[in-house]
């Protein structure tokens, strides 16, 4: 009888060993600072991208920090399925693991270009006020400005900044000013600041376009239109001076 217990004993105590990693991994935002954890989701970006010391991890919903002082990182892509091991904190813009080595990063399958996280859909005040200062979503608006790699899109309920920095092969030749456009990324809340970096093309889609207008007219850059502007002048001001010259030249005896 006291055998049968024995084993008992050390098959849940082996139980307990087994499944406490995966415990740890369902539930690390939800522990204690300091603790040691271990936890698996997608890449959300690469390191360097946003800071040299960090990455982006898409976990249960929640956007994790990935952060290595000596920034010792392995190759990791956009939605590449990872495991971390490290010491979980929770700061002031969200969670946080730190690593120590290289090895304390996984990969558990290279995403080869696919992404299957789900943005949350912000349709109104309340759905913003829920997000944390940093999180994956979806919004909706009207573009009223291009500036560079920066769009603003307004809404019913907030403007935002669409930063494209990461973004070097999308064109703004498909907008048109006022276009409806849906945009998936990392949505920033700083202030009253709100900066949202999609992390692919298809995370910029364009919902409709003003009447009359045809998709493929350009957004207006006024950065480039003021430099326009001051070319033409300038020619044509060259322009006249030269006639005047001319004329001046033949006009004498």
């Amino acid at each position: 009888m006291f055998l049968i217990s024995k084993k008992i004993k050390n098959f849940f105590l082996l139980s307990f060993f087994i499944l406490l990693p995966l415990l740890s991994a369902q539930a690390a935002v939800d522990i204690p600072d300091q603790s040691l954890v271990r936890i698996q989701g997608q890449a959300l970006s690469r390191p360097g991208q946003f800071g040299k010391q960090f990455f982006y991890l898409y976990h249960q919903g929640e956007v994790v920090q990935i952060y290595n002082y000596w920034q010792r990182f392995p190759e990791i892509s956009l939605g590449d399925y990872l495991e971390i091991r490290g010491v979980f904190s929770r700061l002031s813009n969200g969670p946080r693991i730190k690593t120590k080595e290289i090895s304390d990063i996984s990969t558990i399958n290279k995403s080869e270009g696919k992404t299957d996280y789900q943005p949350e859909t912000i349709e109104s005040l309340t759905d913003l006020e829920k997000q944390s200062k940093i999180s994956l979503a979806k919004i909706r608006g009207s573009v009223s400005q291009i500036k560079g790699n920066i769009i603003k899109l307004k809404n019913d309920f907030h403007e935002f900044t669409v930063d494209m920095q990461n973004l070097p092969q999308f064109s703004s030749n498909s907008l048109a000013n006022s276009s409806q456009l849906s945009i998936s990324g990392l949505l920033f809340k700083k202030s009253e600041s709100l900066r949202i970096y999609p992390l692919k093309t298809d995370d910029i889609r364009i919902l409709s376009a003003p009447s009359g207008a045809a998709t493929n007219t350009p957004l207006i850059n006024t950065e480039k239109s003021d430099n326009l502007d001051k070319k033409t002048i300038l020619k044509y001001l060259g322009l006249i001076l030269t006639c005047l010259l001319i004329f001046t030249i033949i006009r004498k005896p």
